[in-house]
């Protein structure tokens, strides 16, 4: 079984909460442990709240080192999930990063013009897309199947 981190907003937004949902069915069927799934329970803020914010900190820098790779649902700005992208990029990670084709315009330009080899950001017209993209994302890491 492969390690992945999923990222999404937690303390912003959580109107991307059923794709989110999605992704990480999507993963999970592919035989991939997605270390980071608490963060797409419903109340997965007041969840990380149990916790300190150095121990949630520490706890998601250790995950990342572990994962594989690291997927991302960016439609809704966090800097949260934009730290845990340009951590796992800086070692080398691949990173997939969803966004919905409404939302484009609003990516911020440091993740759409990030010109490292290890980075896709890929938009989507509808959740059924989804399984190809993250399947495409594997193939092209060859990060298992």
């Amino acid at each position: 079984m492969i390690d992945v981190y999923f990222a999404i907003s937690i303390s912003g937004k959580r109107d991307n909460l059923n794709v989110g949902k999605k992704i990480v069915k999507v993963l999970k069927k592919i035989n991939f442990n997605v270390l980071s799934e608490h963060i797409i329970r419903d109340d997965a803020w007041e969840y990380d709240s149990q916790f300190s914010m150095q121990h949630v900190f520490e706890r998601d820098m250790r995950w990342i080192d572990r994962s594989s790779c690291l997927i991302a649902e960016v439609s809704s700005p966090s800097l949260g999930v934009g730290y845990e992208i340009a951590y796992a990029l800086n070692l080398k990670k691949p990173v997939l990063c969803i966004i919905k084709k409404e939302a484009e315009n609003r990516l911020s330009k440091i993740i759409r013009g990030n010109t490292s080899s290890y980075i896709r950001v890929v938009s989507y017209k509808n959740i059924k897309e989804i399984e190809t993209i993250i399947r495409l994302f594997i193939k092209e890491f060859s990060l298992g199947e």
